[in-house]
């Protein structure tokens, strides 16, 4: 397969792994879009909080009172695109769970809490999340690893000897794209994030290392108000253990990680599990991606048998000897 390229004269990929960039909007490349849900969750979300938007969960529900689609509205900032402002592919179990605005709910295993459903939504079980969730996960993953392989065209500054803010400033591309290790982002220097998009219409910003515990270092600027937060996706590819003290502004995209969060996410939410102790908030993302088309797996081959060493050992030994009597017999006939 050739590698197409997104309609962005910056991109280029360094990925290995098999993935390719498309050049058609996402609408019509693909079913899914990374705006779809104000929370997606591979497993289990443990939960006591709230989602402002809507939720799809790919294991269990658990936990206390949680509320759903607290701003979800017909017409308004946010409506679910398919009616739903919770689906939970596993069970949901614990106390009361609200979804509210007439959103309904959906889930596949075992419903074993009450759901008040706020405006006249329905509950009703489908078998069919499974299938519908494994496609959207792969998609979410596709996306993490496409956006990792982009190189960055825009630059951070980090804080030396001295405490002090860490800042992303965009070269000025449609799309800024930034790296940085974990480590420099949430480090004990680290007084302030901010970033100054200089017209960029989009930001990513691809965050490396397995672990973090956020404690210092809040967001400010442009990065607390709407019109920023929703142009920006935290690539967090490499994570897998999430500890957030502070508030997230900008959607988060961490598909191998637990995240345990003590206060508000502002934006779209994708993690592998989730201990949800503070809310999760609009706006969703709004800027532009690229479209990660996987290409096809290598068809597989009927394994080839290789005899063990002893089989040829062996072999050889018959044939060798098949041989010399060939000889032999030979030399008895002249």
């Amino acid at each position: 397969m050739s590698l197409m390229r997104f309609n962005f004269n910056y991109v280029k990929t360094t990925i290995t792994t098999a993935i390719a960039i498309a050049v058609m909007p996402a609408a019509a490349a693909q079913a899914f879009s990374f705006s779809d849900y104000n929370l997606v969750v591979f497993e289990d979300v443990y939960s006591n909080s709230e989602v402002e938007g809507n939720a799809f969960i790919g294991g269990n529900l658990n936990g206390n009172s949680s509320n759903y689609c607290i701003k979800c509205s017909a017409g308004g900032d946010f409506t679910p695109f398919d009616g739903n402002g919770l689906k939970v592919v596993g069970d949901i179990n614990g106390t009361p769970k609200n979804v509210n605005n007439g959103a309904n709910v959906e889930y596949g295993g075992n419903l074993n809490a009450h759901i008040n459903t706020n405006g006249g939504g329905t509950v009703t079980q489908n078998s069919d999340l499974a299938s519908e969730f494994d496609a959207l996960e792969k998609f979410l993953q596709d996306t993490s690893l496409g956006l990792a392989g982009l190189e960055s065209n825009s630059g951070v500054v980090i804080p030396g000897q001295q405490p002090g803010a860490v800042r992303f400033n965009s070269s000025g591309a449609e799309t800024a794209i930034f790296n940085i290790d974990v480590s420099q982002l949430f480090g004990n220097k680290t007084q302030q994030i901010e970033l100054n998009l200089n017209g960029s219409e989009t930001a990513i910003i691809n965050v490396s290392g397995t672990s973090a515990n956020w404690n210092q270092g809040n967001m400010v600027g442009s990065l607390v108000d709407d019109a920023t937060q929703q142009k920006v996706i935290w690539n967090f590819y490499e994570a897998e253990n999430l500890q957030f003290n502070n508030a997230l502004y900008g959607s988060l995209l961490a598909p191998l990680a637990h995240l345990t969060n003590q206060t508000e996410l502002e934006g779209n939410i994708v993690v592998k599990s989730l201990q949800q102790n503070g809310e999760v908030h609009l706006p969703t993302f709004t800027g532009e991606l690229p479209v990660f088309v996987p290409r096809p797996e290598e068809p597989e081959t009927d394994p080839v048998s290789v005899p063990e060493p002893a089989t040829i050992l062996g072999l050889m030994t018959v044939l060798g000897f098949g041989a010399v009597l060939k000889r032999n017999r030979g030399q008895l006939t002249q």
